[in-house]
């Protein structure tokens, strides 16, 4: 029965198909190996002399055999894609919490955390000796998004954020960054990584924090008035329908591309 053999009735299906087509190979070639090199002729009263040939695979079964096939070869791309994009995640991770770790080693020794472009040059030794390599996002090669303290040039605090293409991470639902913002800094990050035109650098919903921030998610409440292309304070800026938010009360100046503002 179907139950002894796996509850899962898609596996099931393809069990007994594969059992099937087993049973048809072994007497598609159980009649071959019987048979004479030339096929035996029976005589039909009706229509004369008919070839008798072994049983072998319809037309129908082949379509079946190469959909099922195809199916399979589908999932497991997908299995397989999705794996990689979970190794370059983890690779994101971990270079975040090595900058974390080093951007904590500098304060110890300058009561201050690095200047907002010290991520700036992929592969470069600025941060020496507290990280021999600024490491950058393995698929895009740009710096990873580095929020510093708005409110104190010496610098008191930093985010720093990445975009996770495993969406599903529980992570990131976690960390609060599972909404239509992120978390909250895509205006910033856009500004501070500079990615190119079209690119697709985007979505940073995975951050770490210096040890005096609580929470990585935060929405600035300024971003672009539509009416008057100025920047202004939101009370709400998800319900306003804004796609990008500031710390900055000027909205670091973006608000002249209409891209950048809200819906009312």
């Amino acid at each position: 029965m179907l139950n002894s053999i796996d509850p899962n009735p898609t596996e099931a299906i393809l069990f007994c198909y594969t059992k099937t087509m087993k049973q048809k190979l072994r007497r598609l070639f159980s009649s071959n190996s019987s048979s004479s090199s030339s096929p035996s002729r029976t005589f039909n009263s009706t229509s004369g002399f008919n070839s008798t040939s072994s049983s072998g695979f319809t037309m129908i079964e082949l379509l079946i055999t190469i959909a099922i096939l195809s199916v399979i070869i589908i999932l497991a791309l997908m299995s397989w894609k999705n794996q990689i994009n979970k190794a370059r995640d983890a690779q994101r991770k971990t270079d975040l919490e090595r900058i974390r770790i080093a951007f904590e080693n500098y304060y110890n020794d300058n009561d201050c955390f690095p200047e907002e472009t010290i991520l700036q040059t992929c592969g470069g030794d600025s941060l020496n000796p507290y990280l021999n390599n600024i490491p950058c996002d393995p698929i895009y090669n740009l710096p990873y998004c580095y929020i510093h303290d708005p409110d104190d040039a010496c610098g008191q605090n930093f985010k720093l954020l990445a975009p996770l293409q495993n969406t599903s991470d529980p992570i990131i639902e976690k960390l609060l960054c599972d909404g239509i913002l992120y978390c909250g800094q895509e205006g910033s990050c856009e500004i501070n990584t500079s990615p190119p035109a079209n690119s697709t650098y985007e979505g940073f919903n995975y951050c770490v924090t210096s040890s005096n921030i609580p929470l990585c998610y935060s929405v600035g409440q300024n971003a672009c008035n539509p009416l008057s292309g100025v920047c202004k304070s939101y009370a709400d800026p998800v319900a306003s329908g804004c796609p990008r938010t500031y710390d900055d009360d000027e909205c670091d100046g973006q608000c002249a591309d209409p891209d950048n503002w809200c819906a009312d």
